[in-house]
């Protein structure tokens, strides 16, 4: 895995420490909350090495109480670009198909 899959990995570990939570009892947070997030890829999105959606995005937000900006704080443009190629590079990117998949 690649780091810099997502912007909001280190705003993420930074909030739920601010909130003196593990990543165990985050994790089990999520899931009471009907997200069946695993400590184990709980630490990748904090490490860099997995993708967010927005909605996991939104729900982390919520789960964090704070707005979906504050996570996006200090995100550089050479990280934002990083993880658009990412998401580019593994079939996530916003390409249209090819007008004969439309019928």
């Amino acid at each position: 895995m690649k780091k810099g899959q997502n912007i909001i990995g280190a705003q993420v570990r930074k909030r739920r420490n601010q909130l003196h939570l593990s990543q165990n009892r985050f994790a089990t947070s999520c899931q009471l909350n009907g997200w069946q997030l695993s400590r184990e890829t709980l630490s990748k999105i904090e490490a860099g090495l997995r993708c967010v959606t927005d909605a996991e995005t939104l729900f982390l937000s919520q789960m964090l109480s704070c707005p979906v900006n504050y996570l996006m704080e200090g995100a550089r443009h050479d990280n934002i670009l990083q993880a658009m190629r990412h998401s580019r590079d593994s079939g996530g990117g916003t390409e249209a198909p090819p007008p004969e998949k439309y019928a």
